[in-house]
């Protein structure tokens, strides 16, 4: 369900999140009252059908430019690595955004864990494919660039997406608390590669301090024309 890849060492870790808070006037807030930012544009919260011409594309090329010039070594031995690992090509959408950043700063809210909701990665629902894709068998990444002393990472259940795709809230909160929840840590440098059909959440601070930070490289990955696509 989940696989992982070496990619990066610690320093080279350091070094991306060094550019990342180089970056700072190109990220975008997204809590008015809590600091979690995002540095690139992704689709689950930027893009939908109606707006995509209007604020997506035009948003997610402006942030490509500025991703590519100052972290294109990183996203060359990204494909590389996938390509390796999947024995498959893999190429960035040509007009979608690159994998980006998510960007949590040191607050004392980050420790519960309402704050950021169980999930399906059903983003791609927020775009439009001219190709035939088959998102049942899709792919999520991340990287963890920066964690908090105490760690941080994924919280999960053994919960398909096609087991509740047609079920109400209710339903779908009775079946979450049938199951047991799951951790699962992430290391800086390690890519977590999974489908994103099954249950899962952000797993934040568990026990912050006010220089924590977690920033982590999100994005996604469909395969049509022979090859795997990466987007956010």
């Amino acid at each position: 369900m989940i696989e992982t890849l070496d990619l990066f060492t610690s320093e080279e870790c350091v070094k991306i999140n060094s550019t990342i808070h180089d970056l700072k006037n190109s990220w975008d807030r997204r809590n008015e009252i809590f600091p979690f930012f995002t540095l690139g544009v992704p689709a689950y919260l930027d893009a939908d059908r109606f707006s995509l011409q209007s604020r997506y594309l035009p948003k997610a090329s402006k942030h490509n430019v500025v991703l590519g010039e100052n972290l294109g070594w990183m996203y060359e031995r990204l494909a590389e690595g996938l390509s390796s690992h999947l024995s498959a090509s893999v190429k960035f959408h040509p007009t979608y955004s690159f994998p980006g950043f998510h960007i949590y700063l040191y607050n004392e809210v980050f420790r519960r864990d309402d704050v950021a909701l169980p999930h399906f990665d059903l983003q791609f629902q927020n775009l439009v494919w001219e190709e035939r894709v088959d998102f049942d068998n899709s792919l999520s990444i991340t990287m963890a660039i920066a964690l908090p002393q105490s760690g941080s990472g994924m919280l999960y259940w053994d919960l398909q997406y096609t087991e509740v795709d047609e079920c109400n809230r209710r339903r779908l909160h009775e079946l979450k608390e049938s199951r047991t929840r799951k951790y699962f840590g992430y290391d800086p440098g390690k890519l977590v590669i999974h489908t994103g059909n099954f249950l899962h959440q952000v797993g934040l601070f568990q026990d912050p301090n006010p220089e924590d930070e977690r920033i982590t490289l999100q994005g996604h990955m469909a395969f049509y024309h022979g090859s795997w696509h990466l987007y956010w």
